[in-house]
């Protein structure tokens, strides 16, 4: 059976992430996009865990609109650099690699917007783990009654 359509979404956010590399001109070189995991080995990093969340809607006609927030998280370490800027590295590569790219999401969607984003930078100045999280809203359309069919 094909994907949902809310399952293609997160499948495209997925290879968005995969693209955030220095090869693409991104300041991180991210080695890992998982979906649903919150921990990485030090070899794994950076990494990029998915989790797509809370979902509201609305039905009009033979349509439900959809608003799905999904959060992106991402680890690393700040081996090299000051953890501050590592993290705002982090962050803008984030933002750019899901806002740059198909923010449609193969014409599934009709709008991907930031809903907040967060910073994690231990208090302890000799852990070089930093974190960012971005939480993106998407809005995107179904058949009443197919969640596999867009119109």
């Amino acid at each position: 059976m094909a994907a949902s359509v809310r399952e293609t979404i997160i499948l495209s956010l997925a290879a968005q992430a995969a693209t955030i590399t220095t090869a693409n001109g991104y300041d991180i070189n991210v080695k890992t996009v998982t979906r649903a995991q919150r921990t990485f080995e030090s070899v794994d990093l950076p990494a990029i865990g998915i989790f797509d969340g809370v979902e509201e809607s609305t039905s009009q006609y033979n349509m439900t609109t959809n608003e799905m927030d999904v959060a992106m998280d991402m680890h690393s370490d700040a081996l090299t650099e000051n953890r501050s800027i590592h993290a705002n590295k982090m962050l803008a590569s984030l933002k750019k690699g899901v806002l740059s790219g198909d923010t449609e999401h193969g014409g599934y969607a009709s709008r991907t917007s930031i809903k907040d984003t967060t910073i994690n930078i231990p208090q302890d100045d000799d852990d070089t783990k930093v974190g960012v999280s971005v939480t993106f809203t998407i809005m995107y359309e179904e058949i009443i009654g197919n969640p596999y069919s867009s119109p």
